[in-house]
């Protein structure tokens, strides 16, 4: 009998300093903090959650329950469940979707798209080139390219023949590859002159141009800047997305997971739909692992023009990532989304952190792209798609760069913030990093997208 209820003790105590430990992690990412050692946590909430299930029920089993600590530990691991479930609640399909599934759609109107992040140095170039031919997407972006990578997917070209190729030693490295013509296609640097993105206009085979933006903010670090770069940097993607005149699609490794606050608010800036809500995690994030360990890492955002036609995370490829696949319809006319509400001063403060954080950091010269610093941001946007279409024909499409009214973007509705949006012309020195390789179509009044030219092109976040 002592040996037994020793045993039975010991567990219980177990369970208790488990159940503390749990509830612990599910405060942290709560903290409006930008260090990486508090908002990993964001990171396992299902697994968190999972974990709290049987602790609490053993608790429960075993504990006394006219204890006050077991009373009072039994309370705060409800809650903590509660407060996990609440966050992935939406990513299962209990939930209403947020991007309504589209019946059919006409050819000339569809848009599918594989994104991929490589992993620096890794192999696995075949498998997936084997997915990309098993698939055949319209666009294909990838992230963590570098020169390896590129020489290796060389054949892609002959099957996608507008390109934006951007290799790079580090984890800056990326490049879009097109069936569809690339209208104006760049490699932007939001937040510093550092971290790139891509920004190009994908022309449709009915004519109709959509915006795609490819991001993967700068991974946080333990002891060294944080979240606070990532934040930034996510917040004016949205930002230029949330702006621009036409639907547009986001797409990447935010080194963020889908139901974390900066996500959301990433998402409420763009006016951007995650098609995940209501349809499950597709968790891409370590590939390596049980799928029951896995986070949604890899995204696929999309406006309230496009329908969802079919969302897959496809086999392991070799790096540490899925592959994400989606199928989209353009419905430019059917009901939109109603947009979320925003905290202008917490996002302001997030991207002036970030700017500074960026400022701070001194990357090998080798290594730095000779582009221009995006401009200073007064606050985030309005929601809404063609913000700046009438503004835009009135000043040079080159010269474009936008500026937003916080007050009125935030509290006035979509219409009349639209009005807010205001295009400002500027001049611009025109930069492209050596090291970025460009082909494509040329489109009228855009600039050039082929390798000759690419030396050339704007480094702005220019709204054409």
């Amino acid at each position: 009998m002592n040996g037994g209820g020793t045993i039975a003790s010991a567990a219980l105590l177990v369970l208790f300093v488990l159940a503390v430990l749990l509830v612990l992690l599910s405060v942290l990412p709560r903290l409006h903090s930008q260090s990486w050692w508090v908002h990993v946590w964001d990171f396992p909430r299902p697994q968190v959650a999972g974990v709290l299930v049987p602790v609490l029920a053993g608790l429960v089993v075993l504990g006394d329950p006219g204890s006050p600590a077991m009373l009072g530990i039994l309370a705060a691991g409800g809650l903590a469940l509660v407060v996990q479930l609440r966050r992935i609640w939406p990513f299962t399909r209990l939930h209403a979707t947020q991007a309504q599934t589209a019946a059919g759609c006409a050819a000339d109107l569809s848009l599918s798209l594989l994104t991929a992040n490589l992993k620096l140095r890794n192999s696995g170039a075949e498998r997936l080139l084997a997915q990309i031919r098993r698939m055949r997407p319209d666009v294909v972006f990838v992230v963590e390219l570098d020169s390896s990578w590129s020489d290796a997917l060389e054949p892609l070209k002959q099957d996608y023949p507008h390109h934006l190729v951007h290799p790079r030693p580090d984890f800056g490295g990326m490049a879009l590859y097109a069936r569809l013509p690339l209208v104006d296609a760049q490699v932007q640097f939001l937040l510093d002159s550092y971290v790139p993105s891509i920004c190009a206009g994908l022309r449709l085979r009915s004519g109709a141009v959509v915006a795609f933006h490819g991001v993967h903010p700068k991974p946080p670090t333990l002891f060294g800047h944080g979240t606070v770069q990532r934040d930034a940097e996510l917040l004016l993607a949205a930002r230029s997305a949330g702006c621009g005149p036409r639907p547009a699609v986001m797409a990447g490794d935010l080194n963020a997971v889908a139901w974390s606050r900066e996500t959301g608010l990433f998402m409420r800036i763009g006016g951007l739909m995650d098609p995940r809500i209501g349809r499950g995690l597709f968790a891409t994030f370590p590939a390596t692992w049980p799928w029951f360990l896995r986070w949604p890492a890899d995204h696929v955002f999309f406006s309230g023009e496009f329908r969802l036609l079919h969302l897959a995370k496809l086999p392991e490829i070799g790096p540490d990532h899925l592959p994400l696949y989606a199928e989209l319809c353009l419905e430019p006319d059917g009901p939109q989304p109603k947009p979320g509400p925003v905290e202008p001063a917490a996002t302001a403060s997030l991207i002036a952190g970030g700017r500074r954080k960026a400022a701070a950091f001194e990357p090998p010269p080798q290594q730095v792209p000779d582009a221009g610093r995006h401009p200073d941001a007064l606050g985030e946007l309005p929601h809404g798609r063609r913000l700046l279409a009438e503004a835009t024909d009135k000043v040079q499409p080159d010269r474009v760069m936008f500026h937003i009214d916080v007050a009125a973007a935030i509290t006035r509705p979509t219409t009349s913030a639209a009005k807010s949006c205001r295009a400002v012309a500027r001049s611009r020195p025109s930069h492209t990093p050596s090291n970025t390789r460009s082909s494509g179509s040329r489109e009228a009044g855009q600039t050039a997208t082929h390798d000759a030219a690419a030396r050339s092109a704007v480094h702005s976040t220019a709204v054409r």
